[in-house]
């Protein structure tokens, strides 16, 4: 008997370790999904997301964009513009980082494709503190970034067209076109 409990003692321990840290890792899931709800329901998170939603709706709707551009200014939108914009989706990236006490930081970042990058683009768009012992969030725009409430009626706006020549029209009487 004696034979078989050192081995049954470190099969056990490695167990009880095993189960600990897979608890943990759960436990560190369940939170950050619980901080990125609450960061995502900030006025500017949600104001973010539609603003992404505008940007990609340009991308998709290139084709129509370019009729409308040759009806306004009488000339083609050139091909290789068209081409590339079309490919220009982008998506939101999210970084938790716990900055303990409860006070976590949600990082939103531009993901856009190397072709599709200017100098002028931006990487860190927001910067979310959450606070899961208050409940309490706080919201900042990164790289400069000012939103005037005419900025943000315009891309509301700009999502209600329910089509992509809607969506033309819209822009090329309210957008930069113009």
């Amino acid at each position: 008997m004696k034979k078989y409990l050192a081995p049954i003692v470190i099969v056990l321990i490695g167990v009880l370790v095993a189960a600990v840290l897979i608890f943990n890792n759960q436990k560190s899931v369940l939170r950050e999904d619980s901080v990125l709800k609450m960061a995502d329901s900030t006025k500017e998170a949600l104001f973010l997301n539609d603003l992404i939603k505008s940007q990609n709706r340009f991308a998709q709707c290139i084709n129509e964009i370019a009729i409308a551009y040759k009806n306004m200014k009488g000339v083609d939108m050139p091909v290789a513009s068209a081409a590339k914009t079309g490919q220009c989706l982008i998506t939101v990236g999210k970084q938790v980082s716990d900055e303990g006490n409860g006070i976590y930081i949600v990082d939103y970042t531009q993901n856009l494709p190397e072709a599709c990058k200017s100098s002028r683009t931006l990487s860190d768009l927001l910067k979310v503190q959450v606070d899961t012992v208050t409940s309490i969030t706080q919201a900042e725009w990164q790289s400069g970034i000012v939103m005037s409430q005419s900025a943000v009626d315009d891309t509301e706006a700009s999502l209600k067209p329910a089509d992509c020549k809607g969506y033309a029209d819209y822009i090329t009487t309210h957008g930069s076109f113009h």
